[in-house]
């Protein structure tokens, strides 16, 4: 059946260290439809209708927004969030029934998140500047496709391939937490038992570009979230993330993202 997604709100938010959220306390058409809803940074707990779950970054959700869903925060840690509330609706404008839609499972956690955390970032910029826009449209399916992407490839892997992507995704997670680290190839490659060449064939067939490409997008991310909402200017935040000098920090962030980290500055979360 033909349908058409309509966009209901796109937002990143703050939760804050008192944070608690009830989805029953949610009114009007925000209770109907489908919710992608994932953890950019920090930590929380979520009651769904598969059970209690922590929340790390990573944690992505294709919540339907007819269940209950209880939230709260770690108050050391309290989580960030970038959400899109969305539906399907027929060529007459008649909303589908969650049985002539095909959705993804409930939750999964993303091994390959600093694309996905772009396409939501994008997704949420498009939908704030127009909100019934087809590119914002766009942005939502791309992401609803690299859910479904990094879903199939975690249920086709099996036997050597798994136990290549659990090396890989563990040097990954080593690089997003510590993205002003001064990684080398050959110590990653020794960390993860295998020679150099065949360490960058195995990391870009299963993240679809070099240890090297993967380092600079989380220093890029990872510049992008201090912009956002940290008070360090764009020297230190050049320092912190280990760039020899602003002018190298902010060529190889606007080669990356297309806009000068300027932009980012001062774009602070929407906070609940």
């Amino acid at each position: 059946m033909n349908s058409r997604i309509v966009i209901r709100t796109a937002h990143k938010t703050f939760c804050g260290a008192n944070w608690h959220w009830d989805s029953r306390m949610q009114s009007g058409d925000i209770r109907l439809g489908y919710n992608l809803w994932y953890i950019v940074k920090g930590r929380g707990l979520l009651k769904t209708a598969e059970g209690p779950l922590e929340l790390n970054r990573g944690d992505c959700f294709l919540l339907r927004s007819w269940e209950e869903h209880l939230g709260k925060a770690v108050k050391e840690d309290p989580a960030v969030v970038s959400w899109c509330c969305y539906d399907y609706f027929d060529a007459k404008g008649r909303r589908l029934s969650p049985e002539k839609v095909r959705i993804p499972q409930r939750h999964r956690f993303l091994t390959e998140t600093v694309f996905f955390e772009s396409l939501m970032d994008r997704l949420i910029e498009s939908f704030q500047a127009e909100p019934d826009g087809e590119q914002t449209i766009q942005w939502l399916q791309a992401a609803l496709n690299e859910v479904d992407r990094q879903d199939q490839r975690i249920r086709t892997l099996q036997g050597i391939d798994l136990e290549h992507a659990e090396i890989i995704d563990k040097a990954c997670r080593n690089i997003r937490e510590n993205p002003g680290r001064k990684f080398r190839i050959p110590q990653l490659a020794s960390k993860a038992s295998m020679c150099v060449d065949h360490f960058i064939r195995v990391f870009k067939r299963h993240k679809g570009m070099t240890p090297g490409e993967y380092i600079i997008d989380c220093r890029v991310e990872a510049a992008r979230g201090l912009l956002q909402s940290s008070t360090h200017n764009i020297s230190q935040i050049s320092e912190l993330l280990g760039y020899p000098s602003v002018y190298a920090f902010s060529k190889q962030f606007k080669d990356r993202t297309g806009k000068a980290p300027t932009h980012y500055r001062g774009r602070k979360e929407k906070s609940v």
